[in-house]
């Protein structure tokens, strides 16, 4: 019998990625290409999308095969690290790191760089981050560290019947988008869902994922 393959159409990735900018026009572009670029092979979907103005992966080893590769582009490692040796190590590859525990604070301080950090907002995910109310706070705590922006994750965009979006947009527009113009940090949000669904999610940057591979949030 003959063995099953996969053809994966780098244009249409490419295509997808025209389609995510055309939604939300002059916002930058982090591109979501964690787990081997869902399944897709993370080096060469990078290669293919190096028009995006960085990438983004769950973990340090992804961050790292990326860099072996030769992409040197900014890659945001969305986890973040929680030990020493891989606070060096992401500091070695000029990685972006995720903020979202006291413990990451600690850490981050105790090896103050200009490591790019962005600070994780749960504005109602429920999995990683600080709530609203600890903003301002854990903003002051990271005082002399390079902070670029704020990052938070909607939870329900995929579905459109949810009044769950909505909640965390209020929430966030009247407690953290104000905070983040002030101290001039950045703010991302808009996942797939948010991109294609709510354009109330659109801010600096755009985080497209599944949509990338021609997948519905929907």
């Amino acid at each position: 019998m003959d063995r099953t393959k996969i053809t994966i159409n780098l244009k249409a990735l490419l295509s997808n990625l025209k389609y995510a900018s055309a939604r939300a026009p002059g916002k930058k572009i982090m591109s979501v290409i964690k787990a081997d670029g869902y399944g897709h092979g993370a080096i060469r979907v990078a290669k293919t999308l190096r028009a995006s103005n960085s990438f983004a992966v769950a973990r340090l080893e992804e961050a790292a095969d990326l860099r072996m590769a030769g992409i040197n582009s900014p890659v945001c490692v969305l986890e973040g690290v929680s030990s020493e040796r891989d606070f060096l190590r992401a500091r070695e590859l000029g990685l972006q790191l995720i903020v979202h525990s006291r413990h990451q604070i600690n850490l981050y301080k105790k090896h103050g760089s200009n490591v790019p950090i962005w600070v994780k907002i749960d504005s109602g995910m429920g999995r990683l981050g600080f709530s609203s109310h600890q903003c301002l706070e854990v903003l002051k705590s990271l005082n002399g560290l390079n902070l670029i922006g704020i990052i938070s994750h909607l939870s329900h965009a995929d579905d459109l019947t949810s009044n769950r979006t909505e909640e965390q947009l209020q929430i966030l527009s009247k407690e953290i988008l104000p905070i983040a113009k002030k101290q001039k940090l950045d703010f991302n949000l808009a996942n797939s869902a948010g991109l294609i669904g709510w354009k109330e999610s659109l801010s600096d940057w755009i985080r497209p994922g599944l949509m990338l591979f021609g997948v519905s949030p929907f």
